[in-house]
């Protein structure tokens, strides 16, 4: 309900009024006062909406009490009682921003019409006001995305007059203070929820600074926030990193501008999005200022090439020597890194040494490591590519070691067998085998034999042999010697045949009889 004070000094006049207007009719509670003073008192305790008020009283006149009020209360509806002979008065509380005034004595018609208008006004007054503060709601809710939707405009250069950045920044409350970008690029940007998480880690870390715009762009984080100490914000970034590795297991890095003003976010962003190519060399995880990328530019701008064996590694990578490989390949990446290359000429170095790579592997296969070429290009860090590449280089030197392993065993297989079925045969040799048999090179022969059987070909040839013979004696006890030693491939040299059984046993072949004779 509206709140109405009635001031007259005249009990009759105010009573009268009181009790002739049906007041709920007009939604008013009135409350009434005999003079200027207590009406003073009254409207400082509890303001009405409405005062009407006689001019002329003891105490506090009339006009008084609304030049105080208008002061104090410049909103409230004054109405005046005047009678013929104070007009003057009502003429100069006119001034006072006094709209209405009812002549004594007034009749219920007179007021109920001053009422009306008076209800009318401050109706229309309530209206205006809800709608401006409904405007001012709705203002306040969309003020944070007009900001952020005007510096992500500044942010990708988009155009607008000076004019229009002056209005912006002005309805925005956008000092020049000095800022600082900040670009996090996530390990994985596939998932819209580890960036939404992100921005609220970030929020919730710089609660106490000034932050004029954190939002998702081009697939990084950005954040625009006021200058503050350095190595406050580095405890601060190293806080969210924690808090993000620890909730997703990822890694964040973070490009840092140089201080600036707000109207040079475009540039600051266009240099922190440099910045974090130097993931490259630095790493994942990286935390990024123009200071750490100064030593990387000034080799790159003495840069005389590179050079690297990629024969040596591809004919490791062939061989199946798998340790090897992979000995070339560390070497291959510390150089790289301590080179510091333009970072697409070193990439161009890691896709052509791939290149090398891969086409030592099995034809069923190759394909598979071509089709692989895309997500080499798209990596971001050097060490992204070692372990990539670290990994195709095992996969391919193992399958080739399988491969040889196979071949070989197939091949040393061939060997024993012709060695039981050539025993007696004195012409039986590495040479021989490998010319009239094997038709192969001798000496890879001979390598080959070794590391599949952990023993030279000549050493094992004559331990069958002594085998052969032992179980020749023991299978016919009074057998020759000679006999003995013809059928294990010494028959034209008895004699050496028993030096090497000796040699062999600890016994001559006549001695190792008579042991198994028991004599």
């Amino acid at each position: 309900m509206y709140k109405l004070l009635l001031v007259d000094d005249e009990r009759i006049i105010r009573e009268g009024i009181s009790a002739m207007i049906d007041w709920e009719k007009f939604n008013i509670r009135i409350k009434l006062a005999s003079n200027g003073l207590e009406a003073y008192e009254m409207i400082v305790h509890e303001p009405p909406d409405i005062l009407i008020t006689d001019i002329k009283m003891p105490g506090l006149e009339g006009l008084e009490l609304i030049e105080w009020t208008y002061q104090k209360f410049p909103d409230m509806m004054i109405v005046i009682l005047s009678g013929y002979g104070e007009f003057d008065f009502a003429s100069r509380a006119i001034e006072y921003g006094v709209k209405h005034y009812l002549l004594k004595p007034s009749d219920e018609e007179a007021i109920a019409d001053v009422l009306t208008k008076i209800i009318g006004q401050l109706q229309a007054k309530q209206e205006k006001e809800a709608f401006v503060k409904n405007i001012k709601s709705k203002l306040e809710k969309i003020m944070p995305h007009v900001q952020e939707q005007f510096l992500r405009d500044c942010v990708m250069n988009r155009f607008y007059s000076d004019e229009q950045k002056k209005a912006f920044k002005q309805m925005l409350y956008l000092a020049d203070d000095e800022v600082r970008l900040l670009l996090f690029s996530l390990e994985d940007t596939k998932h819209y929820e580890e960036a939404f998480a992100l921005s609220d880690i970030i929020q919730k870390v710089f609660q106490t600074t000034k932050v004029f715009l954190n939002t998702m762009i081009e697939g990084f984080v950005l954040v625009i926030l006021q200058d503050m100490k350095f190595y406050e914000m580095m405890e601060h970034l190293r806080n969210i990193q924690n808090t993000y590795g620890k909730y997703y297991g990822l890694s964040l890095s973070i490009a840092i501008s140089d201080k600036d003003c707000l109207d040079r976010i475009a540039f600051m962003y266009k240099t922190t999005k440099e910045y974090l190519k130097y993931r490259f060399y630095l790493g994942e995880g990286s935390v990024i200022t123009s200071k750490d990328i100064e030593s990387y530019t000034d080799e790159q701008n003495r840069d005389t090439g590179f050079e690297y064996n990629d024969e040596k590694i591809s004919i490791t990578v062939k061989s199946g020597n798998g340790r090897e490989a992979q000995e070339q390949l560390r070497l291959f990446f510390e150089a790289l890194h301590a080179k510091k290359l333009k970072i697409d000429v070193a990439k161009t170095y890691c896709m052509e040494l791939y290149m090398c790579i891969i086409r030592q592997a099995q034809s069923a296969k190759l394909n598979d490591y071509i089709g692989n070429i895309g997500l080499l290009q798209q990596m971001q860090t050097l060490r992204q590519i070692s372990n990539f590449m670290f990994l195709a280089v095992q996969e391919i030197t193992y399958a080739n070691y399988q491969h040889h392993a196979g071949k070989n065993s197939l091949l040393i297989s061939k060997v024993l067998q012709s060695v039981e079925q050539f025993i007696s045969d004195e012409a039986l040799s590495l040479t021989w085998l490998a010319k009239k048999i094997l038709y192969m090179n001798e000496d890879y022969l001979g390598k080959l034999f070794k590391k599949e059987m952990n023993e030279k070909f000549s050493h094992y040839l004559m331990r069958v042999r002594m085998e052969k013979a032992k179980a020749l004696i023991e299978q016919a006890k009074h057998c020759k010697v000679y006999n003995v030693a013809d059928k294990v491939g010494y028959g034209n040299n008895p004699q050496y045949f028993g030096q090497v059984f000796k040699k062999f046993t600890g016994y001559t072949p006549s001695e190792y009889k008579k042991l198994l004779n028991g004599k």
